[in-house]
């Protein structure tokens, strides 16, 4: 039977609560044929001191450490270290269950790219939501911890993380669809992804956060990707949702007002982008626009009534 190893990178950075259980989910595999890529990004608390530790007790284990340069650096210094069949991710809070990278490796067959879903935990392991994908889902999911990649298409493809700005995976995973041509989506659940209040995304937004920048990124990307229509469809798909969730996460500093102004302003530019590829709305995109378009309608009746917490509980799962 064929073993292809696979390298594991996880970028590190002050999460001495988390990083132990991360560590040992990724240890403890049935299947055990790994590389463990532990990228310290100028931790200044225990992590480092938990990292030496098993770098010194498994020989699987690189441990690397650098000056605190973002979570993208980290990535990329980790794909520089890479000798896997294989590149996964894990991000440092998360963990994954026992035979996770078993199923993947049964699961990636020819493919170049593996796709999954998650299960969104709390820090005690209560499942606060579960998120299966079928296969016209594999566009949804941005974060690269949801997906296995083939090494060889990976490099030839000269992909790595943009280091100048928020959100760098949502670039990282269009140019993954783009170079990608065989791309498979599992229904199994094996990633847990820990709501943590103090997370990169968590704390990204601010009252002058301007997400058009994010927008006209990707604009660009798909100007000089030189994009068919095929390719851009699924990524209209995706800023039609990412906006509003951009949106939502800010609506916790802003007015409603704001808010809105500023989601119009987004969905503006996905129509430009249709207008300028001379490209109709597909399906697909016409049912997440009113889904959208509905979920704001709700969001503003419920600020009238000073309940949009309860609503954005409901809508996430996530404490008040």
């Amino acid at each position: 039977m064929n073993h292809p190893l696979i390298s594991v990178i996880v970028p590190v950075y002050n999460v001495e609560k988390y990083l132990e259980k991360c560590i040992l989910s990724i240890l403890h595999q049935t299947y055990s044929h790994l590389q463990i890529i532990l990228v310290n990004d100028g931790s200044v608390d225990n992590s480092v001191a938990i990292c030496e530790k098993y770098a010194a007790q498994d020989k699987r284990i690189v441990f690397v450490s650098q000056e605190n340069k973002g979570q993208s650096v980290a990535r990329n210094i980790g794909l520089g270290h890479v000798k896997g069949d294989y590149i996964s991710f894990v991000d440092s809070d998360d963990y994954i269950d026992a035979d996770f990278y078993e199923i993947c490796v049964r699961e990636m067959e020819d493919n170049d790219m593996l796709v999954w879903g998650y299960r969104r935990v709390d820090e005690n392991g209560q499942v606060l939501n579960i998120r299966r994908l079928n296969r016209e889902q594999k566009f949804i999911l941005v974060s690269p911890w949801s997906k296995l990649f083939k090494t060889s298409t990976f490099f030839r493809n000269h992909l790595s993380f943009p280091s100048d700005m928020i959100f760098e995976d949502v670039v990282f995973s269009f140019r993954c669809w783009m170079s990608f041509s065989k791309i498979k989506v599992i229904n199994s659940i094996g990633y847990n992804y820990l709501y943590n209040p103090t997370s990169t995304t968590s704390n990204a937004f601010c009252k002058n956060t301007d997400t058009r920048f994010l927008f006209e990124r990707l604009r660009q990307e798909m100007i000089s990707q030189e994009c068919c229509v095929n390719d851009i469809q699924p990524l209209l798909f995706v800023l039609s949702k990412l906006n509003l969730f951009l949106q939502l996460q800010k609506k916790k500093v802003v007015s409603f007002g704001e808010f809105s102004a500023s989601y119009f302003a987004n969905k503006k530019i996905i129509d430009q982008i249709l207008e300028e590829k001379h490209l109709k709305m597909s399906y697909y995109l016409k049912g997440e626009r009113f889904r959208t378009n509905f979920t704001m309608l709700c969001l503003g009746l419920a600020t009238k009534m000073h309940a949009e917490k309860l609503f954005l509980r409901w809508l996430y799962c996530l404490p008040i």
